[in-house]
């Protein structure tokens, strides 16, 4: 089996965006610790062919992965509301 690495979203980085976005739910069940968890398996688990090969997606969110739009999305959220909670001038 041959492994993929080539990614843009890490799965810590994209895996903290996540849990970011969990702990500000208002009813947090179940736990994010449980979610975050249950996301790394699909982010690691994850294995396709291709012209009767056999890859493993080792990091970041496969492509054509269900989870990988709202994964992608929810990672950029998290680097705006960064970026922004440092900027000091004016927002337009």
């Amino acid at each position: 089996m041959l492994h993929m690495r080539n990614s843009r979203v890490k799965n810590d980085s994209g895996l903290q965006a996540l849990a970011y976005f969990l702990d500000k739910h208002p009813l947090p069940e179940p736990p994010t610790s449980t979610l975050t968890h249950l996301a790394e398996l699909v982010l690691m688990l994850n294995a396709f062919s291709f012209t009767k090969k056999y890859y493993w997606q080792v990091g970041g969110v496969a492509m054509g992965s269900r989870m990988g739009p709202n994964y992608v999305c929810l990672f950029i959220g998290y680097k705006e509301e960064c970026i922004l909670s440092t900027y000091t001038e004016f927002i337009p």
